[in-house]
């Protein structure tokens, strides 16, 4: 009986219901093998589509310089409070973004930005 009561609790925990009220799986099929490489060209041809033209993807070829370096303060959007502007330090960057932390906050509150 007690086995019973386990299963019931892990089905119930990993699933939930739907708006009309159906239970749904929230773990999916689980890991997909992929045997084959994917390719661009031969799924477009399938699917009988054209691809997106360049013009469509806003991003810059050369990624834009980030002068910036671990320790410069600077002012910040609070992520908690979109109103309020913050003074904030440099702790870390990654490519063009910055992970910054409040003045007067720990690491558990840094956040990235761009």
């Amino acid at each position: 009986m007690l086995n019973m009561v386990r299963t019931a609790l892990k089905d119930h925990k990993d699933s939930k219901k739907d708006k009309a009220g159906r239970s749904m799986s929230l773990t999916g099929p689980g890991p997909v093998k992929v045997t084959e490489s994917f390719s661009w060209d031969a799924y477009l041809t399938e699917s009988s589509s054209v691809p997106a033209l360049p013009s469509c993807f806003r991003q810059s070829r050369i990624p834009p310089s980030n002068d910036f370096k671990v320790g410069m303060k600077l002012e910040a959007r609070d992520p908690r409070n979109s109103t309020s502007t913050c003074i904030a330090t440099v702790m870390g960057l990654m490519g063009v973004r910055l992970r910054l932390r409040l003045d007067g906050s720990d690491s558990t509150n840094d956040f990235w930005d761009q």
